[in-house]
């Protein structure tokens, strides 16, 4: 049985759309049933509905997350997802200093 993804994403430049898109590919070619969202028409509850979640943003100034995704954080977290797969992915400013993350 095919996986049913839900992939939700920022992007201001269209960098982090192009991004999904060729995760999107990934995910349709691997047999993947993909559903794609912008997170301002997104909404955490849905989450629960599909086997995997796929999260984009963008991340400016110091690194920080677009003005839509901490909302959409806080509705998550009241959200029971165990068993719910997710994977992260992200661009960044090309003219901030190098930094990297882990995810929580």
């Amino acid at each position: 049985m095919a996986a049913n993804i839900l992939m939700i994403y920022a992007s201001m430049t269209g960098n982090t759309e192009d991004m999904a898109d060729l995760i999107g590919e990934g995910i349709r070619e691997a047999g993947g049933t993909l559903t794609v969202q912008m997170v301002m028409d997104a909404s955490a509850a849905s989450l629960a509905d599909y086997d995997g979640v796929v999260l984009g943003a963008y991340t400016w100034g110091d690194g920080e997350l677009p003005d839509e995704f901490p909302s959409f954080y806080e509705e998550m977290d009241q959200l029971q997802l165990s068993g719910v797969k997710a994977a992260v992915f992200g661009s960044c400013d090309s003219e901030s200093e190098p930094m990297s993350y882990r995810t929580d």
